[in-house]
């Protein structure tokens, strides 16, 4: 329905990954969950951005990621990707 009405881009945030320890594996099983049904809605991969948080601890939300915390995500927190759109 987002994308008939002009949604042209999704942020997905992965909430609770301070409960997997921000395990890449957990990660990946997520996007790979997920992909096929947004890119069967009509998304392509770059229409998709992808953030891993922990909302109830605040990480990765305004913040960037400490790297002993979660050392495979580089991109940017919630709030600067919600700025760059």
């Amino acid at each position: 329905m987002a994308k008939a009405l002009g949604v042209r881009k999704l942020i997905v945030v992965v909430n609770k990954m301070d409960d997997c320890n921000w395990s890449k594996d957990r990660w990946d099983v997520i996007q790979a969950g997920l992909i096929p049904f947004l890119k069967a809605t009509g998304y392509t991969d770059e229409d998709i951005l992808w953030i891993p948080i922990s909302g109830l601890n605040g990480i990765n939300l305004d913040k960037p990621l400490d790297a002993t915390t979660c050392n495979w995500y580089k991109g940017p927190t919630f709030l600067e990707m919600i700025d760059k759109l």
